[in-house]
Order: structure tokens, then C-alpha cells, then sequence
């Protein structure tokens, strides 16, 4: 296993932890309550063997967006996202537009990409800021 940073995940190494992200948030659905257990990672781990993990496509993006309650703020091409009630700091100007947004490092993460961005805030959520990747996961 590779202990890596949110912030550094990247290629098969996010979709791996989006899809894994997912499986734990389905095993903990089914128990009712939301506190990551080492069980959790265990079924969760059952689960993942027989998964083959593909990338996440535009519409995943977006369900994801909204079934993790995801804001997001772009910056000169670079996209910022953190779990919505994480939110503060949001300045609107008098036609409701968002003009100013500070955002902690250790609230969200950020992403080249609007999808590597959700993928990334997702696996943040669930797992934290630092996970175990698998060796074999490129």
C-alpha cells in the first residue's frame, strides 16, 4: 500500500479512490450511520476485488457534485472544491453573483480539471486527506 495525499491523487490512482470512496459511503448506508469503521474498509475491500474501476464519466461527475454536496469555485483555470458545509467566507455582489470565496487549504482540495476536482473533494469526505493506495494501482 501507498500512503498518498488527496492533492496528489491523480489517473487510475483517483479512480481507484472515487470507486473505493463510493463502495465504503454503500456499506455505510446500509449500517445507517457515516463514521468510517475498519470494518467498513474491510467489506469494502471484499467488494473492490471484483470491481473493475473506470473512469469517472461527465454525468457521475455531476451526481456526484450533488449526492456529496459539493461547492465549487474556479480560479484562473484551476478549480477548487470542498464540501458544502465547509462553506464560508462567500462575498455576492447586489445581482447575486459570487465575487469572493476564501477557502482553506485543509477544507478542500483542488484540480486541473472540474472532474478531478469533484473526484478529489469525494475521496476527501469519505476517506480523509491521506489513504492507502494498493501497489498495483498505477
Amino acid at each position: 500500500m501507498n500512503r498518498i495525499d488527496v492533492k496528489d491523487l491523480s489517473g487510475e490512482q483517483l479512480d481507484w479512490a472515487v470507486r473505493y470512496a463510493q463502495v465504503v459511503r454503500q456499506v455505510q448506508a446500509g449500517r445507517g450511520d457515516l463514521r468510517v469503521r475498519n470494518n467498513d474498509r474491510e467489506q469494502a475491500d471484499l467488494i473492490m476485488k471484483d470491481l473493475v474501476v473506470s473512469p469517472i464519466s461527465p454525468v457521475e461527475a455531476f451526481d456526484l457534485l450533488e449526492s456529496f454536496r459539493i461547492a465549487l469555485v474556479e480560479d484562473c483555470s484551476t478549480w477548487f472544491a470542498l464540501p458544502s458545509d465547509e462553506v464560508a467566507n462567500w462575498g455576492y455582489d447586489r445581482n447575486g453573483d459570487l465575487i469572493r470565496a476564501s477557502i482553506y487549504e485543509e477544507d478542500g482540495v483542488q484540480g486541473n480539471s472540474l472532474i478531478e476536482a469533484i473526484q478529489r473533494c469525494v475521496v476527501l469526505i469519505v476517506l480523509g486527506r491521506v489513504i492507502d493506495v494498493p501497489d498495483v494501482v498505477q
